[in-house]
């Protein structure tokens, strides 16, 4: 419980410290989910974390979802960086010093915290090996080594996800929804790997996933 409560106080730190410029925003999260595979036709989005990874046996991958309100980005901004990130509530895996790279894609379904499981939300598709990858980051899912503190936040940042948020604004849309994936995941491993991520049903603003944008306006 301290451990989980010291967490909760680094992440709102790091929030917190993002700059904002004049034209820069932050958006507003719309929904957050994950989908497990052998969960078949359970639903997760009223839970208060989002796991990413797998739990031990063949077939239980677990993937991230979350959607934000773009709106704030006026139409035909240039986007020139963005930023999302997730608070780490929880840690769980075999092996010491074990490490997972967590990618961001875009979504090809509108998450909604009800209704999106594995089966109903096209996750159950094999990711293809040239799924477009807007950001990553690398988190320890187990305890870190002595001397090297475990990250309380993931700060997905990259050029391609500031185009991708430009992309949709450009062709009028007014949400971005993401899905969060292992890497390395592999449906056919009994490797017990996973993190867990505080969402918005964890009932704290400042740890629930957020998504900020720097845009110079359209002329």
């Amino acid at each position: 419980m301290k451990f989980q409560s010291l967490l909760r106080a680094l992440c709102v730190s790091v929030v917190n410290l993002l700059p904002l410029s004049a034209a820069g925003v932050a958006l507003a999260p719309l929904a957050d989910t994950y989908v497990r595979q052998d969960g078949g036709n359970t639903g997760y989005g009223l839970q208060k974390t989002i796991r990413v990874g797998q739990a031990g046996i063949p077939g239980s991958l677990m993937r991230g979802l979350v959607a934000f309100d773009i709106s704030g980005i006026p139409a035909g901004a240039k986007v020139t960086s963005a930023t999302l990130t997730l608070c780490q509530s929880a840690e769980d895996g075999i092996g010491d010093n074990s490490r997972m790279t967590v990618r961001l894609l875009p979504a090809a379904l509108k998450v909604a915290e009800q209704g999106v499981t594995w089966n109903n939300s096209r996750q159950a598709e094999a990711l293809p090996a040239n799924a477009k990858i807007l950001a990553a980051g690398e988190l320890w899912v187990r305890p870190a080594p002595r001397g090297v503190k475990l990250p309380s936040a993931l700060a997905l940042s990259s050029p391609e996800l500031a185009a991708h948020l430009q992309a949709l604004r450009a062709a009028g849309a007014k949400r971005a929804d993401f899905m969060l994936v292992n890497a390395s995941e592999n449906a056919a491993s009994k490797l017990r790997a996973f993190v867990e991520f505080a969402s918005l049903n964890a009932g704290n603003a400042a740890t629930a996933p957020s998504l900020q944008a720097v845009f110079e306006p359209a002329n």
